[in-house]
C-alpha cells in the first residue's frame, strides 16, 4: 500500500513539473515572439500584479 502510494504521489509530482510548469512556461516564451516590445513589457508587468490578485482573492 506504501509503495503504491509513493508512487502516486510522484507521479503527480511529475505531472505538475511538466505540464504545470514546463509547458505552461514554455508557450508564454513563444506567444512572446508574436508580441510587439510595448505589448511584452505591458505582460511583463502585469504577471507580479495578476499574481498578487489570484492570491488575495482566490
Amino acid at each position: 500500500m506504501e509503495e503504491s502510494l509513493f508512487w502516486l504521489i510522484y507521479s503527480y509530482l511529475v505531472f505538475v513539473i511538466i505540464f504545470g510548469t514546463m509547458i505552461a512556461f514554455w508557450f508564454y516564451i513563444e506567444s512572446l515572439q508574436s508580441l510587439s516590445p510595448k505589448e511584452t513589457s505591458l505582460l511583463g508587468n502585469l504577471e507580479p500584479l495578476s499574481a498578487v490578485l489570484t492570491t488575495v482573492f482566490g
